[in-house]
């Protein structure tokens, strides 16, 4: 029996036994609630409306998932591959050995890599694994330039030696340069320092700990920077952990602090540039300012994220307390580029995920 009817009939009851007979109902005097609004429709409907026919939405804060949006025949569960979102991976792991005493943000290759340079007049000998996660060591090799990375053939460590013997571009801490070779010695680094392959070290840093499942590195020679894969759920739990402070609790804030304000820029991701964005980097991860030109406000903005050119695009909202991951594989083309398409849609998307958050909790509040 329905709500409704149950009403009708306990006021029938009620004014038919408690008064005389020529009292009038007061049926129409009891309100009767109205039936909750999704919060999440507007989000939904974007989402249906957009170009992309394979994608998902996951949406939640430190206690979990709030909300999901599976669209065609893409599966929140599956395996994909995710490009340059892999970048907060590796920094996540890394930043966890620093908090271990493993690591220290200020080492150098050489206290782990006997071959490198501590020569003061090499400019290779004053590089930090701070300035290899924030792409300021001086290395200016562009993603379409990997060199050996990612090269079967080469073990991880004889790829990093081979770049090492190339050089640097320019001196470590005057330029922003997004390639691929800062995170691979920062790999090779964690290698030597932990005893264990890359892939092993994010398995044990990361994906058991914290149960992240489907997250990972494959192969004798993974690309630190770009080769990971995942399914959307294992990253949305990923966030959700650092969203918690169960992951690098005491350095979420030095990941997202960005170091690239006073450098040349020499190198960024086309969808950016294109965008009319001026994002800041942090240590593996972007901080948002969806502005021609960084300013106070953006300053104070902490939206981090980590797009990559398939379109997978994570981010956390540390000013609204959630976590998003908006998950597509997209073919890579002369003529598309997923990255462009999933930020675009992403920024349209964040404040619609504030406003259904918000009617979320009003929701949860009334009586």
């Amino acid at each position: 029996m329905s709500s409704k009817w149950q009403l009708f009939l306990v006021v029938f009851l009620v004014s038919g036994c408690g008064g005389s007979g020529g009292g009038s109902s007061n049926l129409d005097s009891v309100p009767i609630p109205p039936v909750a609004e999704n919060p999440w429709a507007d989000v939904d409907s974007v989402l249906a409306a957009s170009e992309i026919d394979e994608l998902a939405l996951l949406v939640g804060n430190s206690s979990g998932e709030l909300f999901r949006h599976e669209k065609g025949s893409f599966e929140a569960e599956a395996v994909y591959q995710i490009a340059s979102a892999s970048k907060w991976l590796t920094s996540a792991t890394l930043l966890a050995l620093v908090e271990q005493g493993v690591m220290q943000l200020d080492d150098r290759p050489q206290d782990y890599l006997d071959y490198w340079s501590r020569d003061p007049a090499d400019w290779r000998s004053a590089i930090t694994l701070e300035q290899l996660l924030s792409f300021t060591a001086g290395f200016h090799r562009s993603p379409s330039q990997p060199g050996c990375i990612g090269n079967e053939a080469v073990a991880l460590q004889d790829c990093v030696a081979e770049w090492y013997a190339i050089g640097v571009d320019a001196a470590p801490g005057t330029t922003f340069h997004y390639g691929p070779v800062h995170m691979q010695v920062a790999a090779a680094m964690a290698e030597v320092a932990s005893g264990q392959r890359w892939q092993e070290v994010v398995e044990l840093t990361l994906a058991i700990p914290y149960q992240l499942g489907s997250i990972g590195f494959a192969g004798n020679n993974p690309r630190a920077s770009g080769g990971a894969t995942s399914s959307a759920e294992a990253y949305a739990k990923f966030l959700q952990v650092q969203l918690s402070g169960n992951l690098i609790p005491l350095t979420l804030d030095t990941l997202a602090m960005e170091r690239t304000t006073a450098l040349m820029i020499s190198s960024k991701p086309a969808s950016l540039t294109q965008s009319n964005a001026d994002w800041h980097y942090g240590l593996g991860a972007w901080r948002e300012c969806n502005q021609p030109v960084w300013d106070a406000q953006c300053d104070t903005r902490m939206v981090v994220s980590s797009p990559g050119a398939f379109g997978w695009y994570p981010w956390i909202d540390l000013d609204n307390g959630y976590y998003a991951v908006l998950a597509m594989e997209e073919p890579l083309t002369l003529l598309s580029s997923p990255t462009e398409v999933s930020v675009s849609l992403g920024t349209q998307l964040q404040p619609l995920i504030e406003q259904a958050l918000a009617n979320s909790v009003t929701q949860i509040a009334k009586p």
